[in-house]
């Protein structure tokens, strides 16, 4: 349809003026004849410039086009964006095409100027374009136009030297034979003397590199490393200088960071050796950063990813979502030159097994870097126990062992295995009557990937088609996947009441990271469709028969759903991995460990070669080898013990109001709305990610403080030991007033030896009455009043009046009224309460001669 609309306008441009109907019609086809012969006339033939060939073109356009939808086209022309390499001529183009849908009218120029420079890709040609007041359309192409093309004929001015491959940043050039500077030893790197001098004190020792003779270490011609000279010479190779053109020179970029704003400082550097190497040899990956694929260069030496402006403007083009922030880091090219930082963002960076949020840095111009943390995070990079640094794929191990895995257990890598001469029995209850549910009706859309489903499963074997009738009969429910495929879930919950469950142990997590103890090297397996590798008897498959739009099925393998399940799939694969060493699972998943490298691949191999004379079969892309940390049932786990991930406190920290609110006042700098118990230290906190720490200790979220605490005091430490554990990694408001009360458990009080009370001691008891008395409150009682008692030491007499306030005005007034009866006391005692320790009290009492005595509210028997 719209093809006919554009050709019939194309026609009506360029031929209007000297083609009649009849050819129009003719070019038209059959078709859109039929059609226009019963078309109504738009409008009378009122004049005579509305020929036929007009009423003509009006009737075919009205018919075809239609009206246009005014406020759906103003949003798909305000949503045009240039595309990768597309010029502003060309953009232009499409903005003027899809304006004739618009109705602008008058302010037709005025829309297309405003879109222009909106969504011009350069800043600061869009800068230069706004500093003219109401620049119009005319003008604001003619800029843009040469813009591109002074763009253009720079890049093509650019010398083979100064081309992005052939540095990085800043590079520092070596100086050259004319330079100035103090020469040195060639094979010790000492001033004074030459590498031919007898006062050299290289003669006779042994290079720790290349084992030969000569020369140090620090000066070996085949090692990678050149030692900078003093005073801005460059030691050289053999007496050559390099040069340049030959190699790529190499990253060396240093920053100062301050990112709390206050005293503690924290230094990033990134600087990678200077050598030559050719392009082939560079450390270069592709990557997903934000889900769009990138070549980044490997920089073993950065602590931060950096990326250019250019690189982000095209990653926005294709659809990166990312919220430039500002930098406090100050970053330093090779030479002192400080790098201009347009700010940074956080994104999540991925490659096919592994994914992190990383933080880069935008700068003007260079190469895009990965640094150290991030690449060690996704596997990418990795130290082996020799220490020595490596790269790998995203297994964290080099291509090299998974393939030779791979090679010598084909079977365990390939397809849905099958359990060797094994097939469960379900027991089913005689006593309880088969139920045939209804199919649930699926939506439409859906019906055909339930299909598609439903015969993936068929070619492999798990279900088969229900032939005949069948007693049992389950429906289906369609659950989506973030991925947009479906999972097939059967509604078991009628099936399982006739099912009698075996009541087979599951170990437990603290079972299994005990048997891991000591462990430095893992390998984490995941057996693949699980379930589905255990084959069900034929007696006990009728009652997995499920319903679909496609007909009935039952499984053959053990199905999801079924209640007997876990505990038959734990107990099954723990008997077939009985014997061997290393090894632990919980359901599917597999933990091989070691103490050493070489301990590991032992058990490694024993455990693949058991699951391939099973027949059990691996996921390869779940599965990770030789690694020094793995997470593992949410866990992470390494030579230094357990621990939560860092992906866990990031998530509890980001639900965290209390740390959110703190994370926002360390981000504006404002701390009139932070927390009251967090303004004490508030010099001394910052923030990394999602993660608040104070110096270098954590601070726990709210929902993990119990569990922190519970971990430290494990082995029922006491409340020194348990507080200096949490010390030295953790810490929250009130955090030892927390291990105090966690100390006081059950296991700890039945060990502590109690420390009896001290014995009371009697007063003395007085010589005559009114010698000695006490005085003190009680109350309030449910009537609001309060008991003033006075009690003589001698006769033990009681006086009580009931007063309606406390205030030391009253309590002066019952004390008179009683002193008056009885006569005034030589001495008398209260304890520490505010109410008779009042200034008005302790008067009134020395005017009288009464000496007063006082004693702890805690010393209430005495």
């Amino acid at each position: 349809m719209e093809t006919i609309v554009s050709v019939l306008h194309r026609w009506q441009g360029n031929h209007e003026s000297f083609l009649e109907t009849v050819p129009l019609l003719h070019l038209a086809g059959m078709e859109v004849q039929d059609i226009y012969e019963y078309l109504p006339d738009p409008r009378p033939l009122n004049t005579d410039e509305d020929n036929e060939y007009v009423l003509c073109v009006q009737k075919l356009d009205a018919h075809f086009r239609g009206e246009d939808n005014v406020p759906y086209e103003s949003h798909v022309f305000r949503q045009l964006t240039p595309t990768k390499g597309e010029t502003a001529d060309m953009f232009m183009a499409r903005l003027r095409k899809q304006a004739r849908h618009c109705n602008f009218g008058p302010t037709l120029e005025e829309n297309l100027r405003d879109e222009l420079i909106e969504k011009l890709p350069y800043v600061e040609l869009k800068k230069k374009l706004l500093e003219v007041v109401n620049i119009t359309l005319e003008a604001a192409v003619d800029k843009v136009q040469k813009w591109e093309a002074s763009r253009e004929q720079a890049s093509q001015m650019v010398m083979p030297s100064q081309e992005p491959g052939a540095g990085t940043h800043a590079v520092k050039e070596r100086p050259g034979r004319g330079d100035k500077g103090k020469s040195s030893c060639f094979n010790c790197g000492k001033e004074g003397h030459f590498s031919e001098s007898k006062n050299c004190p290289h003669r006779g020792r042994k290079c720790s590199k290349c084992r030969k003779y000569g020369h140090y270490a620090s000066c070996c011609k085949g090692g990678r490393n050149l030692k900078p000279g003093k005073e801005g010479n460059t030691q050289q190779r053999g007496g050559r200088q390099q040069r340049h053109g030959k190699g790529k020179q190499a990253n060396h970029v240093e920053g100062h960071c301050n990112e709390s704003g206050e005293d503690d400082s924290f230094a990033f550097t990134i600087e990678e050796q200077s050598c030559t190497m050719s392009s082939s040899a560079e450390p270069v990956i592709s990557v997903k950063i934000g889900g769009i694929n990138r070549d980044v260069l490997i920089d073993s030496g950065s602590a931060s990813n950096l990326i250019s402006k250019d690189t982000l403007q095209e990653l926005k083009y294709q659809g990166l979502k990312i919220e430039l922030k500002p930098c406090l880091k100050r970053l330093y090219a090779y030479g002192g030159r400080e790098l201009k930082i347009e700010g940074q963002f956080q994104t999540e960076v991925s490659v096919p097994k592994a994914k992190v949020v990383a933080d880069f840095i935008v700068v003007e111009s260079g190469r895009c870097l990965l640094g150290y943390s991030s690449a060690t995070d996704l596997g990418i990079l990795r130290v082996d126990l020799s220490g020595t640094l490596g790269t790998g794929d995203c297994n964290t191990v080099d291509g090299t062992f998974v393939g030779g895995l791979k090679a010598k257990y084909p079977s365990v890598f390939q397809g849905i295995g099958k359990l060797k001469d094994y097939q469960l029995k379900l027991h089913i209850d005689p006593s309880v009557t088969p139920v045939v549910q209804k199919m649930r009706r699926v939506p439409f859309s859906v019906k055909d990937k339930v299909t598609a489903k439903v015969n993936e499963l068929l070619e492999k074997d798990i279900i088969e088609k229900v032939e005949g009738p069948t007693v049992w009969v389950s429906p289906v429910v369609v659950a989506p996947k973030p991925s947009g495929d479906i999972r097939l879930c059967v509604d078991m919950r009628r099936a399982n009441e006739a099912i009698i469950r075996e009541r087979l142990p599951i170990p437990t997590i603290d079972e299994v990271l005990e048997s891991l103890n000591g462990s430095g090297v893992f390998s984490k397996l995941d057996l693949r469709w699980g379930f589905h590798q255990i084959e069900l008897d034929p007696d006990s498959r009728d009652i997995t028969a499920f319903t679909t739009h496609d007909g009935i099925f039952r499984y053959k393998r053990l199905s999801f759903g079924v209640n007997a399940a876990p505990e038959k799939y734990q107990h099954i694969i723990t008997q077939s991995m009985a014997g061997l060493q290393g090894v632990s699972n919980i359901a599917d998943d597999l933990i091989v460990h070691g103490r050493d490298t070489e301990e590991h691949d032992k058990n490694l191999h024993s455990v693949l070669q058991r699951l391939s004379e099973k027949q059990l079969t691996l996921n390869a892309k779940n599965c990770s080898f030789r690694m020094t940390k793995v997470v593992f049932m949410s866990l992470l786990l390494s030579k230094h013990g357990i621990g939560p991930t860092k992906e866990k406190i990031e998530q509890v920290s980001a639900q965290d109001p209390e740390l959110q609110a703190l994370r926002n006042c360390l981000i504006e700098g404002k701390w009139d709305n932070a927390p009251k118990q967090y303004l004490p230290v508030r010099n001394e906190l910052t923030f990394i990610g999602h993660v608040i720490v104070r110096g270098t200790r954590i601070v726990i979220p709210q929902a993990l403080r119990k569990r922190v605490v519970r971990l430290a005091h494990e082995g029922h430490q006491g409340v020194i030991k348990t507080k200096e554990r949490l010390r030295t990694k953790v810490w929250w408001p009130a955090m030892d007033r927390g291990a105090e009360k966690r100390c006081e458990c059950y296991g700890c009080l039945m060990v502590t030896e109690n420390v009896p009370p001290p014995p009371l001691k009697s007063t003395p008891l007085a010589n005559q009455p009114w010698e000695e008395a006490a005085v003190d409150l009680m109350g309030p009682l449910p009537s609001g009043e309060h008991l003033l008692v006075l009690i003589d030491y001698c006769r033990a007499w009681i006086e009580v009046d009931f007063i309606r306030t406390t205030s030391s005005k009253t309590i002066i007034h019952c004390l008179e009224a009683q002193f008056a009866r009885h006569g005034l006391p030589k001495g008398l005692r209260t304890d520490n309460g505010s109410n008779l320790e009042s200034k008005e009290v302790e008067d009134y009492l020395n005017e009288e001669g009464i000496d007063t005595v006082t004693q702890k509210l805690s010393l209430a028997k005495s």
